[in-house]
């Protein structure tokens, strides 16, 4: 439904993706698909550090 790449402010080198999808269920469905797990090797490649990953649940958002 929606995806957000923020830079942080205390460092130009830290990128923050966040992710919203419809349903847990389709969260899930795309997590486990295989073209998304070469994409996010590749992804993986760029990065000097393993991204840390954090799941959550939108509570509120204002269009």
């Amino acid at each position: 439904m929606a995806e957000y790449l923020y830079q942080a402010d205390s460092d130009a080198d830290a990128l923050i993706l966040a992710v919203v999808f419809a349903t847990e269920e389709a969260y899930r469905k795309n997590a486990e698909s295989p073209a998304m797990d070469v994409s996010y090797r590749r992804l993986c490649e760029l990065m000097v550090t393993d991204p840390e990953w954090h799941d959550g649940t939108v509570v509120f958002a204002h269009p």
